[in-house]
């Protein structure tokens, strides 16, 4: 059944550089899909629980025909009918038969072999007395007669609808997988199919009936009716008997093959005849595609079809006629009408023998979409196409199981699963051996017109093969999830060599065993790989460009991640030693770690002859003032000669912490403009000068200075970061150097907003001291609730200007403290809400570094508090004020430079209140002193500075980035310049 087809195959970029166009509006087939999955999936449940019932109780028979007689009352929505069923015996000593039959019709009379018998009729059983006992063989005619208005009953999949289309009305059946007996009796499951069956409706003159098989009469009532009898002579199951009956307009073709000629007839609306013929214009040709492949049309001797009816935006395989959903119409759903035709062989012809089996009939016809476009389009498209059908979540067993609360009869895993489990079949055999072996399922007299399972297809493929596939087809139907593989690769450094490792991991249950194909520079191959690690040699002809995994994508997984070592951020001690953690490694075989050290990140020194194990690894030999970058790669070999590929690489600036220069605040609030709800840095520059006015203090911005570079931040004993805005987040997540200064031994105050949350590596968050972090949408927060002595922090509402927020402030972090911080502050919720009300907010961390951690923006607190907490952090960390009480004064010192870049000179300005003591001086980028401009007593006022770009040797220096730093009694300034030569 064409239920849902969730097919993202959009057109590909120019980039792709493939010619054909896609000939199909996959975005409302997307759109499609999806309301119809939403709409029948909300039943799928219950039909698992219902089509898993036991079936016992109807084992004792086998249905061999069906007449259904019935008369539609379009303008009541009921029905009339007189039924037969003819069933043969299966067990001696049977006395009675059970059918389903729907409690909303009422059966009027009831005769076994032409005599009136008895029977009970609940709970959607039908249970007849039979007037004799009868034995195996016997045939038994069971007449039914009845009426009602027939109820549509999603939890069985549907029924006989009355509806209307353009105005006019229109009745159709859409049942599937069990709503058969909601129009009329019999077993509907799919392993029991009748041999025959005639469909004879009394219906409006002047109405064309659609239905199974072929018209056998037409009987004009004289009373406005007629009688259209419909005789399906083939084998068929009862959710695919259907009958559609309106004012249509038919449109036929007729299908020659050989001498034989079968018509193709579509009842298309009137009010859309012209839109709707279009859909099915390509129908020969698909005929003739699926014929090379499967074989011959099953029904050639009776025909083939489609019907529109409105509601549904799906379709359905109905035997010889498919019912068409009403917004299915124009060429775009070409992919459905062959996903439809194609169940004539995998669903109609080879019906799944129960619904544990259903992806047999909806994989094979998802599948044959995806070779249709192959020959459309090429094969490239086809393999984009299958790539589209993994959506994602496809991880369920494709067997259907009531006892699974993931299965659902029709979910999107039995299409888009299905098919790549042919998909990936395919490629495992070769083209040859796999279209043998489909051709031979389908053309088995053994189960063409009947019912097929897994063994049944398995047998039939691993006849074309020659190879035992059970191990291939148990894991697909009965396994959860899909492989993801992890690898890793060495070269040989004496061979033409390279070894990998390759791990299978299954995502929920146990691992895959598959042929894994790959591409090593120009050479294909495969290899086995079953679950859990695999080695790997092979050749490799002069260096090693690319290793690809599963090109074209062959295989259903979630990826191949290669396992580079991943370093994190040395640990730096005060001797400008280093010691780096090196990881435990993915290949548990490997031998250990090659360690590499660079001075300029290009030229690497091996400094360990023999590989290191996981653990910690001591570089002693680093020296002071000196920045160094180390990497690793993992060895394998006894011989230690097979090489990994390098690691990221961290970078240590082995500077000697001073922190003798009091204080240093960074600015890293963005620029807004007044019209914004956050401060301008203007602003925030006062708001931090005010309440730090008594203390030594260094000011760098990081908007239009950089980043502060950890020869900067290893001078001052404690560190005020503020980024009070909601956009910015604290360090921009570069806290390579904030973490080397704190475990320096440095004191650290954040005050931030929102981004608290963005710290998303753990090492980062474990030197900063919290687990969780979350931040309240909503206007909510007043302040905070003090601990530990600290003032009441409230919020100054004439600071928040933006109405909306009515004085209080939104996005305010919410901070799980570890690691041994304790609670600073607590959330003050305006609203009293209980998800944020005494929420910590604010964490203090002492230990061998001092750490405030504050999750809202400090600016906002009223001054006064503000200045009273401050007071107490600087305490804390030690700083000291002014010993006369006065205050440090403010002096206003600026610093710049013209031109910046510059070739070959640029003039260096800055200007004094009042006459001090000054050194001016450039710094490389690795903090590293290249030349001082000046270091004299300079009278207040404006001067001017030229450097040349020589250093203390007077020569040119490289281009590049350098700081230019101006130091007073009362401020140290730097800024950055570029030389280009």
């Amino acid at each position: 059944m064409r239920r849902i087809h969730v097919l993202l195959f959009v057109l590909m970029c120019a980039t792709m550089m493939l010619q054909a166009v896609a000939p199909v509006d996959f975005g409302r087939l997307v759109e499609n899909s999806r309301n119809l999955c939403r709409e029948k999936q909300q039943y799928a449940g219950r039909w698992m629980e219902y089509v898993s019932r036991d079936t016992r109780d109807m084992d004792n028979y086998d249905v061999q025909y069906y007449r259904i007689n019935m008369t539609l009352d379009f303008e009541t929505g009921s029905i009339i009918a007189d039924n037969i069923i003819e069933v043969m015996i299966t067990e001696d000593n049977t006395q009675s038969i059970e059918l389903e039959f729907d409690d909303s019709l009422q059966i009027t009379d009831l005769q076994v072999d032409e005599a009136t018998a008895s029977f009970t009729h609940e709970d959607r059983e039908l249970v007849v007395t039979l007037s004799q006992t009868y034995n195996e063989g016997d045939v038994v005619s069971i007449n039914v007669k009845y009426q009602g208005s027939p109820v549509i009953d999603g939890y069985h999949g549907g029924g006989l609808y009355f509806a209307t289309h353009g105005g006019e009305p229109i009745a159709f059946t859409f049942v599937q997988p069990c709503g058969a007996p909601q129009w009329f009796p019999c077993k509907d499951v799919p392993n029991d199919k009748a041999n025959t069956v005639d469909i004879w409706m009394t219906v409006p003159d002047d109405y064309e009936l659609a239905a199974n098989g072929l018209i056998t009469e037409e009987v004009d009532n004289g009373d406005g009716t007629k009688t259209v009898k419909y005789h399906e002579s083939y084998p068929i199951a009862t959710y695919l008997i259907s009958i559609a009956c309106t004012n249509y307009d038919i449109q036929s073709y007729t299908y020659v093959t050989g001498e034989t000629e079968m018509p193709v007839h579509n009842f298309v609306f009137p009010e859309e005849h012209d839109i709707q013929v279009e859909t099915f214009q390509d129908i020969l040709e698909m005929i003739d595609f699926l014929s090379g492949i499967y074989g011959p049309y099953p029904f050639l001797e009776e025909k083939y079809g489609h019907a529109f009816v409105p509601v549904f935006g799906g379709a359905m395989e109905h035997q010889t006629c498919t019912t068409f959903g009403g917004a299915l119409q124009g060429a775009p759903y070409y992919s459905t009408v062959l996903h439809e035709l194609t169940h004539q062989w995998t669903g109609d012809l080879i019906t799944c023998d129960t619904w544990a089996y259903i992806w047999l009939n909806e994989g094979f016809a998802e599948y044959s979409e995806t070779l249709y476009t192959e020959h459309l389009n090429g094969f490239d498209w086809y393999l984009y196409h299958m790539s589209q059908l993994d959506t994602g979540d496809l991880d369920s067993k494709l067997e259907r199981d009531i006892l699974d609360s993931q299965n659902e009869v029709l979910d999107w895993v039995v299409y888009a699963k299905g098919a790549w489990v042919l998909h990936m079949l395919r490629f495992m055999l070769g083209d040859e051996v796999f279209f043998d072996g489909v051709a031979s399922y389908t053309s088995d007299p053994a189960l063409r017109y009947g019912t097929a399972t897994n063994e049944d297809l398995e047998a039939h493929m691993e006849a074309a093969a020659g190879i035992e596939l059970d191990w291939y087809f148990d894991q697909w139907y009965y396994q959860y999830g899909r492989p993801e593989y992890r690898y890793c690769y060495y070269t040989s450094v004496v061979e033409d060599s390279i070894k990998i490792t390759l791990s299978s991991e299954n995502t929920q249950d146990e691992p895959f065993d598959l042929y894994v194909p790959y591409n090593v520079n120009t050479t294909t191959g495969r290899v086995w790989a079953p679950g859990g690690i695999s080695h790997y040699t092979l050749e490799l002809e002069g260096e090693l460009d690319s290793l690809v995994w599963d090109p074209g994508n062959r295989i259903l997984d979630y990826g191949f991640h290669n396992m580079i070592p991943e370093l994190e951020a040395p640990v730096r001690l005060r001797d400008a030693s280093v010691m780096i953690g090196l990881p435990e490694f993915f290949d548990p075989d490997f031998a250990g770690y090659y360690v590499y050290r660079s001075e300029n990140g290009s030229d690497w020194d091996m400094v360990t002859p023999e590989p290191v194990e996981p653990g910690m690894y001591n570089d002693g030999s680093a020296e002071p003032e000196r920045t160094y970058y180390y990497c690793v790669a993992a060895v394998s070999g006894e011989d230690h000669t097979f090489v990994g590929p390098s690691s990221n690489t961290v970078t240590m600036e082995s500077v000697e912490f001073t922190f003798d220069q009091g204080i240093l605040a960074i600015d890293m609030t963005a620029n807004f403009p007044e019209s914004s709800p956050m401060p301008t840095d203007e602003e925030t520059d006062a708001f931090y000068q005010d309440i730090l006015s008594e203390y030594q203090v260094t000011w760098w911005d990081v908007i239009e200075d950089g980043d502060v570079p950890l020869s900067e931040m290893a001078k001052y004993s404690s560190i005020v970061l503020y980024c009070d805005d909601i956009n910015t987040i604290p360090f921009h997540e570069e806290l390579y150097c904030p973490m080397a200064y704190m475990n320096a031994g440095g004191n650290l105050l954040i005050s931030s907003w929102r981004h608290l949350e963005d710290f998303n590596y753990n090492p980062y968050r474990t030197m900063l001291h919290f687990d969780e972090c979350r931040f309240n949408n909503s206007p909510d927060f007043a302040g905070t609730l003090a601990y530990g002595g600290y003032p009441v922090l409230d919020v100054d509402s004439e600071k928040v200007e933006l109405a909306t927020w009515n004085g209080l402030l939104p996005y305010v972090n919410s901070i799980t403290p570890s690691g041994g911080a304790e609670v600073l502050y607590r959330y003050d919720s305006a609203s009293d809400d209980e998800n944020w009300e005494n929420q910590t907010c604010a964490i203090r961390f002492a230990g061998d570094y001092k750490l405030y951690l504050l999750g809202f923006p400090l600016f906002f607190i009223q001054n006064e508090q503000a200045e009273q907490f401050m007071v107490m952090v600087m305490d804390d960390f030690g700083e000291v004020q002014d010993i006369d009480g006065e205050g440090i004064p403010a002096y206003s010192t600026s610093l710049s430079n013209y031109p910046n870049p510059f070739n070959p000179s640029t003039t260096v300005q800055f200007s004094l209140q009042s006459g001090c003591e000054i050194e001016l001086s450039i710094f490389n980028v690795r903090g590293q002193k290249i030349k001082t401009l000046a270091n004299d007593y300079y009278e207040s006022g404006s001067h001017q500075i030229q450097w040349d770009g020589t250093g203390w040797d007077g020569k040119k220096v490289g281009s590049g980035v350098y700081l230019y730093r101006l130091e007073t009694p009362h401020s140290t300034i730097s800024k950055k310049m570029l030389l280009l030569q």
